[in-house]
Formats: structure tokens, sequence, C-alpha cells
């Protein structure tokens, strides 16, 4: 019927898409999306980002981010990644794509890590140093392969700041510019994963599904 250009369905859709016992909720929710009115689409996606069921509020994120939505703020990390971030969620979670467009996503953003902590990746490589008594935050990157160059920036607590430091490539040399450690998106969000499990950051990790690599056999 919202093909047709009659909203008469569009009440039962969002009935649907309401009810936690439905087993039809994303299907309600796409259906809106893709036939409904923007404004429409919008205000439905918008309430079901505060579900309960983190799997609704991802697929309404999904939606508002395709209708660019202003619910959800985007920027891109040196042409590696995008940032986003989300407001206004029931859960507090840090989202990483492992396929498709790689991107970190922070639900109920902002998002802070805690004081007092100290983390360094398994390699040694990547280091994050938060004493109780200091007002910011140290990120330090030794070189992969010349142990004895270290690069160190200062950050404010702000999870969204630590991310774009580590992985806006460095400034190259007699060029103007703010830039910071160069560290990998896998490296960044495995060290994001680390201190999600060691209570660095009040909130929990979450990684999408690994990338389908098909293979052919020829008889």
């Amino acid at each position: 019927m919202l093909n047709l250009g009659s909203n008469a369905g569009l009440q039962t859709l969002r009935q649907i898409a309401m009810d936690r016992s439905s087993a039809y909720r994303l299907e309600a929710l796409e259906s809106i999306t893709a036939a409904a009115r923007s404004e429409e689409a919008v205000s439905v996606a918008r309430m079901l980002l505060r579900d309960d069921d983190f799997e609704i509020c991802l697929a309404a994120y999904e939606q508002l981010r395709k209708l660019d939505d202003i619910s959800i703020t985007r920027e891109a990390i040196d042409r590696s990644f995008y940032l986003e971030q989300v407001v206004r969620t029931e859960h507090k979670v840090i989202f990483a794509f492992r396929s498709g467009q790689p991107r970190i996503v922070l639900f109920s953003a902002p998002i802070y890590c805690n004081r007092g902590i100290f983390v360094q990746s398994p390699d040694g490589e990547i280091t994050i140093d938060a004493p109780v008594n200091q007002g910011t935050v140290s990120i330090i990157r030794t070189h992969p392969k010349r142990p004895s160059v270290i690069a160190q920036m200062k950050s404010s607590y702000e999870l969204a700041d630590i991310i774009r430091k580590f992985c806006t490539e460095p400034v190259i040399e007699d060029e103007k510019g703010r830039g910071g450690l160069g560290v990998s998106y896998a490296d960044m969000i495995a060290l994001l994963k680390q201190m999600c499990d060691k209570g660095a950051i009040d909130a929990e990790f979450r990684a999408g599904p690994m990338p389908k690599i098909g293979i052919n056999i020829k008889k």
C-alpha cells in the first residue's frame, strides 16, 4: 500500500516494528524506510534506537544512516574508516564493522575512558596511559621496525578523540597539520576490545561478521 502511495498500512507497520514480541520487526522497519516518507521513517527509526534489543537498535542505526539523518555524526579518518557516533540509545556499545565499509560506531556517545588506566597491546606497540591525577591521556606508539623510535601524543578522555589521534596518519616532514600516530583500523579495534575487556571503558565491545570469502573448486 505504501508503494501505491497510500499511508493506510503505515500504522500497522509501525505497530509491528514497535512490538517486542513480533518476529517481523526488522522487516517492518525496512519496509517503512523503503516506502514511507522520509520524516515518517526517521521518526520510527529514532524511537527504535532506544529499544532494549541491541539488534533492533543496530538496524535502526543502519536505516538512519541510509536516510542521512542528523542523529548520526560521521567523520572520515584518513580515508581508512569512518568514525560515527549515535546519541540517545539504551546501549553503550562500541561496534566495529569488519566487512563492507570499515566503521567504528559509538552508541550512546560521547563515550569516555576511565581514569587510572594503563592498557598496552600484546605486541607492546600501542599504549594508553591515563593516570588518576592527570587531566589528559597519553597515547603512545612504538615504531614496529625501530623499537627505539617512540611517538607520543596527549588526548582528552573522550574515546572519539583517542581514536582520531591514534589512527590519523602522521604529518609528513615539512608539511603543516595536526597528524596522529598512524595506527591501523585492525589494530585500533583490537585495542578497543582490550580496553572494554579490562574495564578501561564502561562500554560493551561488539564486532560485525568477517567478510565471506567464496572458494571456487574446479572439478
